[in-house]
C-alpha cells in the first residue's frame, strides 16, 4: 500500500481522488495495527482536501466524501480515547449524513446515536439525552421496535437517564 500511495501521488498527484483512497487505506491498514499516531495524519489530510474542495470529490473510479472522512478521522480519535475531540467531527459528520442523506437514513440514524451517547459519556447529558431519545424515537419509527439496533440504543437511552438520576440525587445529598 505505500509503494501504491507513492506511485499515486508522484503520478496522479497528492490531491487526486484514487491518491486520497490510497491515503485512506493507508490510515486504514495503521489503524488495524493500533498504529493512530501514523493513521491520523493521513486521514486528517484526506478531510483537509474535502473540506477545501467543501463536499464528495469524485472520478469515474473513486469518492471520498467529506462525510466519510469525518467519520474516519472520529473513529480514530475515539480509538485514541480523545472524545472531546472527536466529538466535534461526529457532530459535523451528522450535520453532513442530516443534510446529504435525510433524518431517516441508517447512517443517520447511528450518528444521531454516536453523537448522544458520546455527549452522554462526557457528561452533557442534556445534549446527550436529547439526541438518544431522538435516535430511540426515529429507529422505532424506522426500523421497528424489535430491531436489535433499536433495542440496544433504548438500552443506552436508560443506562444513561440512570447515570443522570444517581448523579442527581447524589448532588442533592452534598447540599444538606
Amino acid at each position: 500500500r505505500a509503494e501504491a500511495l507513492r506511485l499515486r501521488r508522484m503520478n496522479l498527484g497528492a490531491e487526486h481522488p484514487q491518491t486520497l483512497q490510497s491515503m485512506n487505506g493507508m490510515s486504514d491498514l495503521h489503524c488495524d495495527m493500533g498504529d493512530f499516531d501514523k493513521a491520523l495524519p493521513l486521514a486528517q489530510r484526506v478531510l483537509d482536501v474535502c473540506r477545501r474542495e467543501q463536499g464528495d470529490i469524485e472520478d469515474h473510479h473513486v469518492n471520498t466524501s467529506t462525510r466519510d472522512s469525518l467519520a474516519r478521522v472520529g473513529g480514530i480519535l475515539d480509538d485514541m480515547d480523545d472524545m472531546e475531540a472527536a466529538l466535534p467531527l461526529w457532530e459535523e459528520e451528522l450535520q453532513e449524513c442530516r443534510r446529504t442523506l435525510g433524518s431517516e437514513h441508517p447512517d443517520t440514524l447511528n450518528s444521531i446515536y454516536r453523537v448522544g451517547s458520546i455527549n452522554c459519556d462526557l457528561g452533557r447529558y442534556d445534549a446527550g439525552l436529547s439526541l438518544l431519545r431522538e435516535a430511540v424515537a426515529a429507529r422505532q419509527k424506522v426500523l421497528g421496535e424489535t430491531d436489535p439496533d433499536t433495542k440496544n440504543v433504548v438500552r443506552e437511552l436508560r443506562y444513561h437517564e440512570r447515570a443522570v438520576t444517581t448523579v442527581t440525587k447524589k448532588r442533592g445529598r452534598r447540599r444538606r
